[in-house]
């Protein structure tokens, strides 16, 4: 008993504690925890205008020609006198290069002697023939001699075919002895000068047309397959305002896209020159103009409805110049929507959101 005592006394001491702190903590006062308010993030909106717009896109197109005109030597000679230049522009009628045709003026004299030879030869062949027939239809000569001058005559016609053929074609050659220009031309490259030798064939200058000036540019095949319809109505469009139109569309793709050529007739772009130029689209209808910090990514913007954004996918068609501002085209927002200008890295469906400023046009 006199153990139990103590333990007893140790028990009530400890509950009692217990009892105390239970009961302080039971009457403590509650403090109130103030409510938590979510976020209203500043930003600016603007009033979407559905319109019927051209877009726009800055786009590098290379200065072409279809083809080149290239003057080659039509006879083996000396060059006597090249008064172009690469760079000249020349009109029509205006001398290019000139060949001296003394080798062939010997050429040709040797041409016309050899078809006058040879209708010499026929001509007295043709006597022979008529008097072995007299003698045949007198029974003072067989047949078969006959058919044997009927042989040889043949041969020699055929022979002066080839040679007035040969005539012909030398007397082409002396004619461009003197090469003029055709049409308009613009040199591009001189491979000759004064006293050099130059071979049947060889290439002398080179120039085209600048009525056949072109500039090219490929575009992405989906671009291409929403304008094709009305691709007479694409046009390049350069810094001063003149404007290029379409031209043509290449048979088949590439890998990179389809390639088109608008036309640079009369234009003063140098050939391979690399242009940065703006290329517009046909009229789309129900466009948006919108800035670009609206857009995220390449295919959607948020709305403001209410205190909240709302998010909403567009197609990104290409984008327009006003009063200076580069502004997005964009398909997929509806007149009157408010479509968030201020671009937040955190933005998402749902967000809370305060306007500041009202709408902006």
């Amino acid at each position: 008993m006199k153990y139990l005592k103590p333990m007893v006394s140790v028990v009530l001491i400890l509950a009692l504690a217990v009892g105390g702190f239970m009961w302080l903590k039971a009457t403590k006062p509650q403090v109130e925890t103030p409510p938590v308010q979510e976020k209203r993030w500043p930003v600016a909106v603007q009033a979407v205008q559905v319109e019927t717009l051209r877009p726009e896109r800055t786009v590098f197109a290379q200065v072409s020609v279809p083809q080149q005109v290239r003057l080659q030597a039509p006879f083996a000679g000396w060059v006597e006198a090249v008064p172009v230049k690469p760079g000249m522009t020349v009109a029509p009628g205006e001398l290019l290069l000139r060949l001296d045709d003394t080798d062939a003026r010997v050429l040709l004299a040797q041409a016309q002697a050899d078809v006058a030879d040879l209708e010499a030869q026929i001509r007295l062949e043709q006597l022979n023939l008529a008097a072995q027939k007299k003698l045949v239809a007198r029974k003072l000569a067989n047949e078969l001699s006959v058919a044997q001058l009927q042989a040889k005559l043949a041969q020699l016609k055929a022979r002066l075919q080839k040679a007035r053929s040969r005539l012909l074609q030398v007397q082409r050659d002396v004619a461009k002895a003197a090469m003029r220009a055709d049409s308009s031309l613009r040199i591009v490259a001189v491979q000759v000068g004064p006293g050099e030798r130059v071979a049947p064939g060889q290439l002398l200058l080179s120039a085209y047309d600048p009525a056949d000036l072109e500039l090219s540019v490929v575009v992405p095949d989906r671009l291409w397959r929403q304008a094709a319809a009305q691709a007479a109505q694409m046009r390049l469009v350069d810094g001063a305002g003149r404007v290029y139109p379409f031209a043509r569309a290449a048979a088949e793709r590439t890998p990179l896209g389809v390639k088109l050529w608008f036309s640079a007739a009369g234009s003063a772009l140098t050939l391979g020159d690399l242009q940065k130029l703006t290329l517009q689209l046909p009229p789309v209808d129900a466009l948006a103009a919108v800035p670009y910090s609206a857009l995220y990514g390449a295919d959607h913007v948020y709305v403001v409805e209410g205190e909240r954004l709302r998010r909403v996918a567009v197609t990104w068609l290409g984008e327009i110049t006003r009063q200076g501002r580069t502004l997005a085209l964009v398909q997929g927002l509806s007149a009157g929507q408010k479509v968030l200008i201020t671009h937040l890295p955190q933005a998402i469906d749902g967000l809370k959101v305060s306007v500041q400023g009202g709408l902006r046009p």
